[in-house]
């Protein structure tokens, strides 16, 4: 389908998250209100110092607007920092920001921490989390997820000890489901591999450290380059195209809006027991991957089909048919979801339009 002049207008809005326009809507801006709102014991965050990696991702980049709300000093780290002070330039440190502040720092998975300071918390959002990467570079992806947890508990060792608490977000495909020998698999088993680091660091050496396993996520802050089902749907639906199905859609996943899951990982950074993992999901958000399909097509007046996946699409999907996670033990903290499905889509629809 060719885009008409309108679809393109509003896939260039979309894509404005790139150029540091996309936080500057006004339902973006009451998302972050919201997120805040729902994370139990908000308050502990004002005046914390708090380093976020992979802070130009989807979950990243909500994360630090939503630290800075709450009043934390947020150090945003990527590997183009000037991406970051464009996507932040309105909440830098030497800006006028009337709650926290941020500050930038280089970052890339195998990179140590070249800095002599120390941190209250540690956000760990980076890695490889698109179906592209796993099948492009299955090494980087198994070899990334563990390395980079490495590293930085090797820097909290050196320079926080016990005091600085790293909260790892791992993804619920660690419940297995794929075969070890398959290229496919570097993606859960690096996220299980960092998750037994955190687990034997802190058994070792006391560190703090709790686990988040994140359910499907997905909102209006996508990269070009992230292939996963919801963002390739977002994406074409808001340039006036059709959603295309790689397959029947009858897996069932449980799905968050990104900023459900930013409020659910910051009150597990804030409530958690230390050395425990905690599924990130809600019960009321379950639904097959061609139920999200059809949410999305009538929320942005789109059409969705099903097209035969070439055999390089096949090698990047889950085998897993049912992933469905389990948030008693995050609602025994305190949360509770914000959003449905639909209404994360709809939120995403009202940023672009």
């Amino acid at each position: 389908m060719i885009k008409s002049d309108a679809c393109q207008t509003t896939f260039d809005r979309m894509m404005a998250y790139e150029m540091g326009e996309y936080y500057k809507t006004k339902s973006y801006r009451r998302d972050i209100d919201i997120a805040l709102a729902h994370v139990a014991g908000a308050e502990a965050l004002r005046g914390r110092k708090i380093l976020v990696t992979g802070a130009g991702g989807l979950i990243g980049s909500f994360a630090v607007d939503t630290l800075i709300a709450s009043g934390a000093h947020v150090t945003a780290a990527g590997r183009d920092t000037d991406r970051l002070r464009k996507r932040f330039s309105e909440k830098s440190a030497d800006g006028d920001s009337a709650s926290g502040a941020c500050e930038f720092m280089h970052y890339d998975l195998f990179g140590d921490l070249d800095i002599d300071d120390s941190f209250d918390c540690i956000i760990h959002t980076a890695g490889y989390g698109h179906p592209a990467a796993f099948a492009k570079d299955p090494i980087g992806v198994l070899d990334g997820a563990y390395e980079s947890t490495k590293r930085l508990l090797e820097f909290i060792k050196r320079h926080n000890s016990g005091s600085c608490r790293l909260l790892y977000v791992s993804s619920g495909e660690v419940y297995g489901g794929i075969d070890s020998m398959s290229p496919r698999a570097c993606y859960p088993i690096g996220k299980q591999a960092a998750e037994c680091l955190c687990a034997s660091y802190g058994a070792m050496y006391g560190l703090d450290t709790v686990t988040v396993r994140l359910c499907h996520t997905f909102g209006a802050g996508i990269s070009e380059n992230d292939n996963r089902a919801a963002s390739q749907f977002i994406r074409d639906a808001a340039a006036g195209a059709d959603i295309i199905l790689k397959s029947r859609g009858e897996q069932k996943r449980s799905y968050l809006y990104v900023a459900d899951a930013v409020s659910a990982m910051l009150t597990v950074l804030i409530n958690a027991e230390r050395g425990q993992a905690y599924d990130i999901a809600s019960d009321r958000n379950i639904i097959t991957i061609s139920e999200l399909a059809k949410t999305i097509a009538d929320t942005f007046g789109a059409s969705a089909r099903y097209e035969i996946p070439s055999e390089q699409e096949v090698s990047q999907q889950s085998p897993i048919m049912t992933q469905v996670l389990n948030g008693a033990k995050l609602s025994a903290l305190g949360w509770e979801s914000a959003y449905s499905v639909a209404d994360g889509v709809e939120a995403v629809y009202s940023m672009v339009h």
